[in-house]
């Protein structure tokens, strides 16, 4: 009996446990058996035992022994058994190690700097902060997107429910074409766009929204875990955010329409207005503007 125990305890070691691993003892002790023969030698109710061998056999602790009669069970040999659990606890960890950034960036994303503001790393942690920020807005948000930044669609279900509210939404585009669907998407649910070409500028993205604001970098490199950002909370730099946010939005092309998608043809993209179409005449500290104000 205490042999068995002992087996038992191992058996732990690998989340084998109660019938399952009474079961697969009892099979490297009488090498082959059918089903009463363990049921009765483990302690196990015959009305569990199928279940149990089911069990064993999906899990690959236990094979069908090959022959005429009832069917018989031999055990997975434990050497076999053991090397099997070591390669998937290998692959585990060097799954984990790969992902790990990615792990702690979802399960903690807010990491304390300092007093009023908070690091966020990776481009799910980001979204999550930026999407927190426009739907708890009360009094309007101020952005501007940079899609390598910020998606337009990340925040597009948050600014669907802003605007739901009466609230306000205005927010910059930063270097897009201005057939991006997500810009189109955001305009639809009632977002105010404007365009602020630059270059450069796509790699960066800011939200204002009440008495926070939500600093993003792009980073140097294409992963999303190179996305970083930064929660701001002290009231000072809050509004100095806002007035920098205000001062791009009026300078701004003002009330910019997206242009539809255009159509791609064997000559390549159609860039010349419909016919009766006005172009929009160019800010003075614009000249050049990749969107139209036309219908």
């Amino acid at each position: 009996m205490r042999r068995i125990d002992e087996r038992l305890s191992l058996l732990e070691h690998l989340g084998i446990t109660g019938y399952p691993a009474r079961v697969y003892v009892s099979l490297l002790d009488l090498g082959t058996a059918h089903a009463r023969e363990l049921a009765h030698a483990a302690g196990v109710p015959i009305g569990r035992i199928y279940e149990v061998l089911a069990m064993l056999s999906f899990h690959r602790l236990i094979e069908e022994v090959p022959g005429a009669g009832p069917k018989r069970y031999r055990a997975t040999a434990p050497e076999a058994l053991v090397a099997r659990e070591l390669k998937e606890a290998e692959d585990r960890a060097r799954s984990l190690l790969r992902d790990w950034d990615a792990i702690v960036g979802t399960l903690r994303p807010d990491i304390p700097t300092a007093a009023g503001a908070t690091a966020l790393q990776g481009r799910r942690a980001v979204e999550a902060c930026a999407a927190r920020i426009v739907v708890g807005a009360e009094r309007g948000v101020l952005g501007a997107l940079g899609a390598a930044a910020l998606r337009p669609e990340a925040v597009l279900p948050a600014v669907e429910q802003l605007r739901a509210r009466g609230v306000p939404a205005r927010l910059l585009v930063l270097a897009l074409p201005a057939d991006v669907p997500g810009l189109r998407a955001l305009q639809a649910v009632g977002a105010d766009l404007r365009h602020l070409p630059g270059e450069g500028v796509a790699g960066a993205a800011l939200l204002v929204a009440d008495g926070e604001a939500l600093l993003v970098d792009a980073g140097p490199g294409p992963t999303d875990q190179q996305v970083a950002g930064t929660l701001l909370q002290q009231p000072g730099v809050v509004a100095c955010l806002r007035l920098v946010a205000e001062a791009a939005w009026r300078g701004a092309l003002p009330g910019a329409r997206l242009a539809p998608p255009r159509d791609v043809g064997a000559e390549g993209p159609k860039s010349a207005p419909p016919p009766g179409a006005k172009a929009a005449r160019p800010a003075s500290d614009h000249p050049q503007r990749a969107w139209r104000s036309g219908d």
